[in-house]
């Protein structure tokens, strides 16, 4: 790993950790809910191992986070390392801690806010989740899985409209982000009622992911027998 020759700011590649498992699991049933229950037919938090359909992981790759200056940068990076660290354990309340500090930083590291975003959804909050991920995407405008974040704290307050546009954006910047594809089809397919473009979500998602395909073969079956009622 290379880091600019700058002395004011450099950036790395720094894990946002999903604080079980970062790869999109993808459930073989589903059932109905409310939809703003973190179950099987609604977005919940991101978990090892989802309970339902739209449990999805959010955040699986390295992302750019902006660093601070050098002379700012050793206690910063302790400090984020920390958290990151905490997260990895599931020190959920330490690891929160440890980010609101990093936070406090000049400049903050928008992976802070965006690992902050995710605990926050974790505990059911999503309207700070979405204050603090929109605080990211401001200061690293270009990173898909920030916008995957936004969409599903969207998603989570029933501002659907919004959550697709976070989503579709998340796909303009990485057409390949399997994440956003698949929330996309669970958005289309739950509550937009949209069963077309569900269907084309989710095949996309099934040529993304193979291992899934089974999976999503259930959920395509379910499609074509709702659309000839």
């Amino acid at each position: 790993m290379r880091f600019p020759a700058s002395t004011s700011v450099w950036s790395a590649a720094l894990v946002v950790l999903c604080l079980a498992s970062c790869a999109a699991t993808v459930p073989s049933s589903r059932s109905a809910s409310q939809g703003s229950a973190a179950s099987s037919k609604s977005a919940a938090v991101p978990q090892a191992k989802p309970a339902g359909k739209g449990a999805v992981a959010v955040v699986s790759k390295p992302v750019e986070a902006s660093r601070p200056s050098i002379v700012e940068r050793d206690a910063a990076k302790g400090s984020y390392d920390l958290a990151l660290q905490q997260m990895q354990s599931g020190q959920a309340a330490a690891a929160e801690q440890s980010l609101r500090e990093v936070i406090k930083g000049q400049p903050p590291l928008p992976g802070a806010y965006a690992n902050l975003a995710l605990l926050r959804l974790r505990g059911g909050d999503a309207v700070e989740a979405e204050q603090l991920i929109s605080e990211a995407i401001k200061r690293n405008g270009k990173n898909p899985e920030y916008y995957n974040l936004l969409g599903i704290a969207s998603r989570r307050q029933g501002h659907f409209q919004q959550a697709k546009e976070a989503y579709e954006r998340a796909l303009q910047l990485d057409a390949n982000y399997a994440n956003a594809v698949l929330n996309l089809g669970i958005l289309y397919d739950l509550y937009l009622m949209d069963l077309v473009n569900a269907k084309r979500y989710y095949q996309s998602y099934q040529k993304m992911r193979p291992s899934e395909a089974q999976a999503i073969s259930v959920w395509l079956s379910d499609l074509e027998q709702r659309a000839r009622k």
